[in-house]
């Protein structure tokens, strides 16, 4: 192998590794998108509205129920469906690990909540 081949080959090597080394700091997030304690609030409700969807505590001939529930939700927390899935696609394409630490963070207050109500 000729020594311009060698560095040839280096230099790509070189270039692939600071490529997929380099970490990609996501910028600030947009003002259209719900911020970090939003999105766990929200989440948080809307996995209580799902609980009680789920449970049929919401009668299951009123169809419309899931529809006025979820508004409901959205309304408590200033914001709507469309904006909350502009965030949820922000977060997942953009700073997936904030996404994470968001639904981590709604988990554990649910679990908080769910360990209230039972006593423990």
């Amino acid at each position: 192998m000729s020594l311009s081949k060698i560095k040839i080959s280096v230099f790509v090597l070189l270039l692939l590794f600071v490529s997929c080394s380099t970490h990609h700091k996501p910028g600030p997030v947009p003002s259209d998108v719900l911020g970090h304690e939003q999105m766990v609030d929200v989440l948080c409700d809307l996995h209580l509205a799902d609980g009680l969807l789920t449970a049929a505590v919401v009668p299951p001939k009123d169809l419309a129920a899931d529809t006025v529930l979820y508004s409901s939700v959205f309304a408590k927390h200033g914001t709507t469906s469309t904006q909350f899935q502009k965030s949820v696609l922000y977060y997942t394409h953009h700073n997936m690990i904030e996404f994470k630490l968001i639904y981590a963070e709604a988990v554990e207050k649910l679990n908080h909540k769910k360990a209230e109500l039972m006593g423990w």
